[in-house]
């Protein structure tokens, strides 16, 4: 949270810095420079005004007598677009100016563009990503089809690259089929065992858990003793941007 803030009165700081020479008549409101700097930061206090909202609001998982849903946190995929957005005009503008070395603003060019771009399409997709119910569980991020209770051996709670993750091991991983390979192969993911995470989901990894725990078969369950229990401590697989 104090991190959240720290980025927000710096990145406001910075816009208020670029915005006072021009509305002193110091430099023109026409000159590249300040606007290039204005707009990289206005992007950094962007995604600190959303990141302290976000620590403060609870989780809004859907939550019903027939199933748990998670979906897009919409708040911070929006706000890292339009971050991404700002950097990426922060950098077109820089091209014409001296604010940026040229090989900088072209990263916040190229950087700032694609995951402007993506992550604000991101944000604006409200499917279901995780579905748990009582025939089983989909996270449509991952897999083409649903995975039954039927099909999984054991379910586990794990860390995956230092994130905490529900670990479901199929009894046939050959018989489902994964989104994105190419990407998923880059990133290290596999289905077996499979991961799951609330990475940039509007739920946390304890609705994930609650929810097998309400509906997945007690055999599949760990015993007390292994549990993890993300429930009962605060976590913050969040963490990484």
């Amino acid at each position: 949270m104090l991190r959240n803030i720290l980025l927000t009165l710096i990145g406001l700081g910075f816009v208020a810095l670029g915005i006072l020479p021009m509305a002193l008549g110091k430099i023109p409101w026409t000159s590249p420079d300040p606007w290039s700097g204005l707009l990289f930061f206005a992007g950094c206090a962007v995604v600190g005004v959303a990141e302290s909202v976000r620590s403060l609001r609870p989780a809004k998982a859907e939550v019903s007598a027939e199933h748990v849903v998670l979906r897009y946190d919409h708040l911070r995929l929006s706000a890292l677009g339009l971050a991404g957005a700002g950097w990426f005009a922060a950098g077109v503008i820089g091209l014409w100016g001296a604010m940026f070395p040229a090989v900088l603003a072209w990263m916040l060019v190229v950087f700032g563009g694609l995951t402007g771009s993506v992550l604000l399409a991101t944000g604006l997709d409200g499917r279901p990503k995780i579905v748990i119910d009582a025939d089983g569980i989909a996270d449509t991020r991952r897999l083409t089809q649903k995975v039954a209770w039927g099909d999984l051996a054991s379910i586990d709670t794990s860390y995956d690259r230092g994130m905490p993750t529900v670990l479901l091991r199929l009894r046939d991983p050959g018989s489902f089929a994964a989104k994105r390979r190419t990407l998923g192969r880059l990133l290290g993911h596999t289905i077996d065992p499979f991961h799951i995470s609330a990475f940039n989901l509007d739920g946390s990894l304890g609705d994930v858990e609650a929810a097998i725990m309400r509906f997945a078969p007690p055999e599949l369950l760990p015993p007390p003793a292994e549990h993890y229990g993300f429930n009962d401590e605060e976590e913050d697989e969040d963490e990484p941007l």
